[in-house]
């Protein structure tokens, strides 16, 4: 799901509203299939062809909640607080529940449904406006665009609120306006879905999934249906986009502002390279987990390149000088760049001389973005749900089915895609221009950017590597088209993931990460200051001294 394109879930309410606020609830002892005919012969009650003096329950509930989620968008326009747009989430996702739950009462009237689908429409669109402009803003194209959508929805709510409770009393004509503010709301659903193919093929999926889920819980016969399936259906999107931007906000939260070198292993300072680990007696080294011998450079250790990834988290230049002095003297920091004004992918490159021979580390990290962030958790809800399939599924059959949904999200553009695309250019110029025999270089990151960094180096020469810390690496992988069970890539990517559960989802990380034990809760052991401290300990490394 797209979690900048809520709007267009609209059309599914649509087809159920359709069923009612256009069409007489029928007997039990009627056919649900015959329903289609009662939108040309629609009958008005009485109240419905006088003004209106007060506003039902229902209406009012939705109203109200209605101005909420509008109150809730504006202050996280002017705040950028989580908990706003949270609440902007929920509160709209509320006002769908409503429609549907107090139409499925039979209480509401055909003026009633109209009254509350609109308020649901109203929600979804700002709803639509707040995440864009969170993301692009208010100017250019996007400023246009948004205008023109706020117009329209101003336009629509206007025409309903006249055609309610202007004093019309000649029936028929109420009721060919009623029709026409029906296909006009409808005509704007189908349009927007039309849109969500173009932009997101998966959105476009999913919406024709819940539309056609939501009609056939409006065919049914009397009223005897539960509306505890609906309910579910509802939950799930509210719970996925919910997800997105909590786990984007969390994310982005990680940059830090202060340096981290004075809680964060404040002993640690490595010099590197007088004392490899390759050089230790083997009575000890029996004591070290695989993961613990240097794979790929004898300039920095495992703790190290651990403590490089926190490095990419750093929030401005002083905080990562001041961390990379006192952990890493001997390297000397060389520039830093996002590669888009709206990305969530910044880069930093560090490099060190010793003895005649150079070291580049490049370290991969998010941004505090918070929307294009919060776009990459798209990934998250992708790989939960392949990984469950792995379970059941035949390895030859998931492959398959891995590359065809892989195959449709490239019809995605989203801001994650852009973002790695331009750091994969940018970045393989910039590495070509220094690799030599005497000049190694290593990418590093953890979470989903330390993903991103395993992927670059599959396009990049042979003596090129990559250490990564707790990231997806098969979920990044089929993703972009890559396989990362390649023989070819074992030499060159060190994955390490920490985990304190028996049964975890081996597919999301890869057949080629290594895992080792953790004791704390698993959340917890994704984080990189973990990790850090864990390999620490587990392997010993802890350097006090200038190396000799």
């Amino acid at each position: 799901m797209d979690c900048g394109s809520v709007h267009y879930t609209a059309i599914s309410l649509s087809l159920r509203l359709w069923s009612h606020g256009v069409l007489q609830k029928p007997s039990k002892g009627e056919c649900c299939g015959c329903d289609a005919v009662f939108f040309l012969d629609v009958d008005m009650d009485a109240n419905q062809t006088t003004m209106r003096g007060t506003a039902t329950i229902e209406v009012t509930m939705a109203s109200i909640v209605a101005m909420a989620a509008f109150a809730f968008g504006l202050s996280y326009v002017l705040d950028g607080s989580i908990f706003f747009l949270c609440a902007t989430v929920t509160t709209t996702f509320l006002i769908g529940l409503f429609v549907v739950l107090f139409l499925n009462t039979g209480r509401a009237s055909s003026t009633d449904g109209l009254l509350t689908v609109v308020a649901f429409y109203s929600g979804l669109t700002w709803l639509t406006i707040v995440f864009t402009t969170a993301a692009h803003g208010w100017q250019g194209r996007w400023g246009t665009s948004l205008g023109a959508l706020l117009a329209l929805a101003l336009v629509t709510d206007t025409v309903v609120l006249l055609y309610t409770f202007l004093p019309v009393r000649n029936r028929v004509a109420r009721r060919w306006m009623f029709r026409a503010l029906w296909m006009w709301i409808i005509a704007q659903f189908i349009a927007f879905l039309a849109l969500a193919f173009i932009s997101d093929y998966r959105l476009g999926v999913i919406t024709i999934i819940l539309g056609v889920h939501l009609m056939l819980h409006g065919m049914r016969v009397g009223g005897g249906c539960s509306n505890y399936g609906l309910s579910i259906v509802v939950f799930i999107f509210l719970s996925a986009l919910l997800f997105c931007i909590v786990g984007g906000w969390s994310t982005a939260q990680s940059v830090y502002k202060t340096p981290a070198s004075t809680w964060l292993l404040p002993n640690y300072t490595w010099h590197g390279g007088n004392t490899p680990v390759t050089g230790v007696s083997l009575p000890q080294s029996l004591s070290f987990l695989p993961v613990c011998l240097v794979r790929f450079s004898s300039t920095v250790d495992i703790v190290g390149m651990a403590l490089f990834a926190k490095l990419s988290d750093a929030g401005s230049l002083d905080v990562t000088l001041a961390d990379l002095h006192r952990w890493f003297p001997n390297f000397r920091y060389v520039y830093n760049d996002t590669f888009l004004p709206l990305s969530f992918l910044q880069t930093k490159i560090f490099t060190s001389s010793l003895k005649g021979h150079n070291t580049t580390i490049v370290t991969l990290g998010t941004t505090d973005q918070m929307y294009p962030v919060m776009e990459s958790m798209t990934i998250w809800i992708n790989v939960v749900a392949l990984s469950l399939l792995a379970l059941i599924t035949p390895s030859g059959w998931f492959v398959q089915l891995v590359s065809l949904i892989s195959a449709a999200d490239e019809l995605s553009a989203l801001l994650w895609n852009s973002s790695i695309d331009r750091a994969r250019d940018i970045l393989s110029a910039y590495v070509k221009s220094i690799v030599s025999p005497t000049h190694d270089v290593y990418f590093v990151g953890h979470g989903l950017a330390g993903a991103a960094a395993a992927f670059f180096v599959s396009d990049l020469p042979e003596n090129m590597h990559s250490v990564t810390f707790a990231s997806p690496l098969s979920a990044v992988a089929w993703r972009r088209g890559h396989n990362w069970m390649s023989d070819e890539l074992s030499s060159r990517v060190l994955s390490v993931v920490s985990s304190s559960s028996l049964f975890s989802l081996r597919w999301m990380w890869g057949g080629l990460s290594y895992m080792i034990p953790c004791n704390l809760p698993e959340g917890e052991c994704h984080n990189i200051d973990s990790m850090a401290r864990l390999l620490d300990a587990l392997c010993g490394l802890n350097t006090k001294s200038d190396g000799n």
